[in-house]
Parts: C-alpha cells; structure tokens; sequence
C-alpha cells in the first residue's frame, strides 16, 4: 500500500564500499618479485609475484606508465584481488590508453611507478621480456 505524495524510486544497482579495519598491529607484509609474462585471457601481460608474509590481507594499487617495443606508451592498473596472509599470488598490470581498454602489447615492455597497498608503497622501474 503506497502513501500520498510518497517518492518511488527503482533500484537498478548497487553501490560497495569496502571498509579496512586494524586490529592491534595486524598489517599486510608484502615483498615483490619480478617481473615476469604471463597470458591473462589469452593476452600476455606483465606481471608481478607478490607474497604477503603479514598478518593482514592487501590489495595492490598504483599509478604505473610505461612502454612497449614499438614505443606506444600505455598506463597500467594492477590486479586489486586480495592478497591473503601467507599467500603468494600473480599481480597482472593490465594496459590500457585513452582509446583502447584492451591493446596488444609488444615485448620488451617497460613499465615504472609507484605500487601501493594500504599505507605503504615501493617504485617499480621493471623492464619485461
């Protein structure tokens, strides 16, 4: 039973927003390996080994640029999957540029910037074959 003068309005999403709580001084403690090529649906692109050996869960972030073989410069987003404790995972640092969301890379690629995960954050200057 509706009310007079009541506002509907159809829900058609949903909006997350996650939210990090510390308990005592659990914090992740990641190291990073590299780099690597791997295929990531059916595309090679560059990756990271990341382990995390803290008490808490990461996920990677940063801003990344770099270049490939034929001097196309790309942006590059890391994977943001969580790193569980322990856990020794793949960081896929997927291309992109103004107008191609999905381009094809030429090997030797190079790529720098700064990863971050939570409060910390390391430079990557990383060339993959």
């Amino acid at each position: 039973m509706a009310q007079n003068g009541a506002l509907r309005l159809p829900v058609v999403g949903r909006i997350g927003i996650i939210v990090y709580v510390i308990v005592g001084d659990a914090k992740p403690q990641i190291e990073v390996f590299g780099p690597q090529v791997v295929s990531l649906n059916g595309q090679r692109v560059p990756a990271l080994r990341v382990h995390n050996a803290g008490a808490a869960h990461a996920r990677m972030s940063g801003f990344l640029s770099g270049t490939d073989a034929k001097g196309i410069k790309y942006d590059f987003n890391p994977s943001d999957l969580p790193i569980l404790p322990g856990e020794v995972r793949e960081v896929f640092l997927t291309p992109s540029t103004g107008g191609n969301d999905h381009p094809t890379l030429t090997f030797p690629v190079s790529v720098q910037g700064t990863l971050e995960w939570g409060n910390q954050r390391t430079e990557l200057n990383e060339r993959f074959e």
